[in-house]
């Protein structure tokens, strides 16, 4: 919260702090104190911290949360992909707007989050609870932490437009994320599931599964392929397109796959040409030999611009995430779809395979894939410990001579 103090004669102070725009104007609250420096700062302090509080904001009333809300998924949805719109909104008119949507938002105080976030983990939880053991099984605190980000994002956008002087969320501290598990990814892992697709006769999730190694690809990546990506002669793959779901039900797992798939760009807008492995090369020509095959069984032709799952359509995503939910289980591999991307950048990682070129085939920035693979590469680490223990010794031999 910015604020400054000015001297307009010997112990007369004009104090001001700033409260917010309104219709595009930046607006300040001035009043006049008398008395020490010291006592001018100290009076300067609490009129921000009144501020800060609401006491003094802005003539624009931003009206209820939940209308506040309504205004930041209608502004923010153009810069969101469809799926992320949707389950945005799925997330406010499910958890914030039912519980704290009718106050006024001028009027929200730390006290007020507090208790909204304690009171949805306590719902999640209790929705959770299992009959046997009678304890829950999913914890609420990834819930209120992202009700705390939605209601700081909204706020934030309220304060830019001069409807509040202050975000109320700046001086609440969210709940603390619980540590997760370390989960082990593997390309054995991974091929353990490919093996159970093929020995269900499942070829084109078994081809699927190693396309999606042998990329790193994200799912709607995958299911955006089309025949013209792929390059048979050259021995590459092109990523240029992924696939999203607009409106419907976003939520993974719930019955039915409702929503309209819709073809957009990979999610950091760039496109990927890589090469594959001969291998991976020939499995996805016998798959299209397969798919000629079927299609002109059915009196139809294989085209270019068809999609390498999916023909002339593309598969729904959910349907990709719904196979290997059950292959997975059958095979025994408590893994998400999500973790073959995972499996490949710890083995990139690994194999000493630089972070330049690393996220580059991953589509990610140096500093993701050295944070988030990097730490998964023990075998880099035994030659470091080797290293620090031959210059201790050898320190500890100078120092005996």
């Amino acid at each position: 919260m910015r604020g400054s103090k000015r001297q307009r004669k010997p112990g007369v102070w004009e104090l001001r702090a700033y409260i917010g725009r309104v219709d595009g104007i930046d607006r300040q609250k001035s009043v006049t104190f008398r008395g020490s420096a010291a006592a001018a700062d100290k009076a300067l302090r609490k009129l921000i911290d009144d501020v800060e509080d609401g006491k003094h904001a802005p003539r624009t009333d931003p009206g209820t949360v939940a209308e506040m809300l309504e205004r930041w998924l209608t502004d923010r949805h153009r810069d969101w992909a469809p799926r992320t719109a949707s389950e945005n909104r799925y997330f406010v008119e499910r958890h914030l707007i039912p519980r704290i949507g009718k106050m006024q938002a001028a009027k929200v105080r730390p006290p007020d989050l507090k208790a909204l976030y304690a009171e949805i983990i306590a719902d999640v939880e209790k929705a959770s609870i299992d009959p046997e053991t009678k304890l829950p099984t999913r914890s609420g605190v990834p819930t209120a932490r992202r009700a705390h980000v939605h209601l700081s994002a909204a706020f934030a956008e309220a304060v830019r437009d001069g409807e509040l002087g202050s975000n109320p969320c700046a001086r609440v501290r969210p709940p603390k994320a619980e540590p997760k598990p370390e989960r082990e990814v593997s390309i054995e892992h991974v091929v353990r599931v490919m093996a159970q697709a093929h020995a269900d006769g499942d070829d084109m999730m078994a081809v699927l599964i190693r396309v999606a190694l042998a990329t790193g690809a994200r799912r709607g990546e995958l299911g955006a392929l089309r025949w013209s990506d792929v390059d048979f002669k050259a021995g590459r793959i092109t990523i240029s397109r992924a696939l999203t779901v607009e409106g419907g039900n976003t939520r993974t797992g719930s019955k039915g796959l409702g929503g309209r798939v819709v073809v957009k760009g990979t999610k950091t807008g760039n496109t990927k040409r890589l090469m594959i492995d001969t291998g991976t090369m020939e499995t996805l020509r016998r798959w299209r030999d397969h798919c000629e095959m079927t299609y002109l069984a059915a009196g139809e032709q294989l085209a270019r611009s068809w999609f390498v799952w999916g023909g002339a359509e593309p598969v729904h995503p959910d349907r990709i995430t719904g196979w290997w939910v059950k292959l997975a289980k059958k095979a025994g591999v408590p893994l998400r779809f999500h973790d073959i991307r995972h499996a490949t950048g710890s083995f990139l990682a690994s194999a000493g395979v630089g972070p330049a070129e690393g996220a580059g085939r991953l589509g990610n920035s140096e500093a993701v894939f050295l944070g988030t693979y990097l730490h998964a590469a023990p075998a880099k680490d035994g030659p470091i410990a080797e290293l620090l223990g031959a210059a201790i010794d050898e320190a500890m031999g100078q120092s005996r001579a």
